[in-house]
């Protein structure tokens, strides 16, 4: 069975447009409300890419069990780019977060969504 882009020769065409529909639609949203970021791996700073950053669930720690020890639930956000987002787990990066000022943030899991999108969970770190 050959495969182009990711597709054999038995997907269909309509499913295989709907596919390249939102891959332009994840580069209009990062285009239009992206902002740039400068990724840290290990000691090297990465150049600048842009993508989408929103608020995500906290992390377990926000349980019931969390808060009757204490434990504060650490920030967490959601990473959006394009395929060709160079983000990997473990990569740093710092974004200004309302009303604290600027966070640390560390990249927890790196997934493939559909064609065209790359997501990212990042956590707060100290």
């Amino acid at each position: 069975m050959s495969a182009w882009l990711g597709w054999s020769t038995s997907a269909d065409a309509a499913e295989w447009l709907a596919q390249a529909d939102r891959t332009d639609n994840i580069a209009l949203l990062v285009g239009l409300r992206g902002a740039s970021v400068v990724l840290v791996r290990g000691a090297t700073a990465l150049a600048a890419q842009n993508m989408i950053i929103v608020p995500a669930a906290a992390s377990s720690t926000s349980s019931e069990a969390g808060k009757d020890s204490g434990t504060a639930a650490r920030e967490q956000v959601l990473l959006v780019g394009e395929s060709s987002l160079n983000v990997r787990r473990g990569d740093r990066f710092s974004y200004g977060a309302i009303p604290t000022g600027r966070l640390n943030y560390e990249v927890l899991r790196v997934e493939r969504l559909h064609t065209g999108m790359i997501q990212a969970f990042a956590e707060v770190v100290d």
